[in-house]
């Protein structure tokens, strides 16, 4: 027979018993708790529930999102397409029911984010962040870790294809047949693109975007004091030398050209960030939109005071004749 303070005391264990499995099946609970993503930047990516703290530690989604709008910049950059899913599976991973802790991305996505990205950080003097080390994520997803490869692999879209075959048509091109990539996309191989790559060293491309901006600001500010002058007195010019106005007005969208050229900057007019591992030369006409715009006003006011030239020596001909 139990005596009643044996009684009491089996109670008393069986009542710690029964707490202690609530507070864990409550601990489990919260665990598998998602939270829907309230960061606009991360919305609409092919899940929309998330699990707090994140990968880097951030408790609050506000945190979150005050980290990523750093990346802002980068984003609009352009250097990869994956760049956005990549944060924000990093900042807001997916939630899930199934498992018990968030689902980050993989390894493979974070290398070629990197490799496309890391080379812009550098440009501008920043280091590719610790938090983002690609050896925090797991390689692959596998029945060991589970991860979030991307939507689609970028490297596999337009790999260079490094065969012999192709290799020999990039070493015809030239002495310097390591600055060529084989693009798949065009089926044909491209010079490579930036200050550090190419057949001229970084210096010789600085000096030169110097050179050109310093010859082009000067055409553009004599160019508008001599439309200016014209706008103030009309009167003051009458034929022959008035076409001297218009293939002013010519030279003066036509350095135009330059100095958008020179404020973008290499990288943004030239160069194709996403055909390739490494940036390549744009092949296609429409592929960058600032590449396009400087060419159309180069081609057009180029040619346009190249006849206003002729147009004036015909003038000053028939004057002298006459």
């Amino acid at each position: 027979m139990v005596s009643p303070g044996s009684a009491a005391l089996l109670l008393l264990s069986g009542l710690f018993a029964a707490l202690r499995a609530v507070d864990a099946f409550g601990e489990e609970v919260e665990e598998m708790t998602c939270d829907p993503i309230r960061i606009s930047m991360c919305q609409g990516l092919g899940y929309n529930v998330t699990k707090m703290p994140n990968l880097v530690g951030n408790v609050l989604q506000s945190d979150a999102e005050l980290q990523l709008t750093t990346f802002t910049p980068l984003i609009q950059y352009g250097c990869s397409s994956q760049l956005k899913f990549f944060l924000c599976s990093v900042y807001v991973p997916m939630c899930t029911d199934k498992v018990p802790i968030p689902i980050g991305p993989c390894g493979s996505m974070c290398i070629s984010v990197k490799k496309r990205c890391f080379p812009v950080l550098q440009e501008f003097g920043f280091i590719w962040p610790e938090e983002l080390n690609c050896s925090l994520f797991p390689p692959q997803n596998d029945h060991n870790h589970m991860c979030m490869e991307g939507p689609g692999d970028e490297d596999l879209l337009y790999p260079p294809v490094w065969n012999p075959h192709h290799q020999e048509e990039c070493h015809a091109l030239g002495s310097n047949p390591d600055q060529y990539t084989w693009l798949k996309q065009t089926e044909s191989c491209t010079l490579q693109c930036g200050y550090d790559c190419g057949l001229y060293r970084r210096g010789t491309k600085v000096f030169t975007d110097a050179w050109m901006a310093v010859w082009a600001m000067l055409c553009f500010l004599s160019t508008t004091l001599t439309v200016l002058t014209f706008l103030l007195d009309s009167q003051r010019f009458s034929y022959p030398e008035r076409p001297i106005i218009f293939l002013s007005m010519c030279c003066n969208l036509y350095s135009v050209a330059y100095l958008v050229r020179w404020t973008l900057g290499r990288e943004r007019v030239s160069c194709d960030l996403e055909a390739a591992a490494v940036p390549v030369l744009v092949q296609e006409g429409l592929k960058s939109t600032g590449c396009a715009i400087v060419f159309l006003l180069l081609y057009f006011f180029g040619m346009a005071s190249s006849l206003w030239f002729v147009h004036i020596q015909s003038l000053i001909f028939l004057s002298c004749s006459l």
